[in-house]
């Protein structure tokens, strides 16, 4: 998993054990209703996701729990994605 945090993608990514940990951390951070999660390619079997949120400038915890917070989802449409390897 890779991040944009307001716009800008930070460095490193966060392998996928380490997921949902993280994810719920963002839960917590974000300032909007809403989270996006972008497929960006597969790495050594397993996908490769962009989470983009935006976070509070005072750096303030969420005022909306999990379940209000929804979850929009993209990646490359159907016709356009292409399966390599076989």
């Amino acid at each position: 998993m890779v991040e944009e945090e307001n716009g800008e993608r930070l460095p490193g990514s966060t392998p996928p054990a380490q997921f949902e940990e993280r994810f719920q951390a963002i839960l917590r951070q974000t300032s909007r209703d809403w989270i996006n999660l972008s497929a960006l390619n597969v790495n050594d079997g397993a996908l490769v996701v962009c989470v983009e949120f935006r976070t509070h400038p005072t750096g303030g915890s969420s005022v909306l729990t999990a379940e209000q917070i929804s979850v929009n989802l993209s990646g490359p449409s159907p016709a356009s994605a292409e399966v390599k390897g076989g």
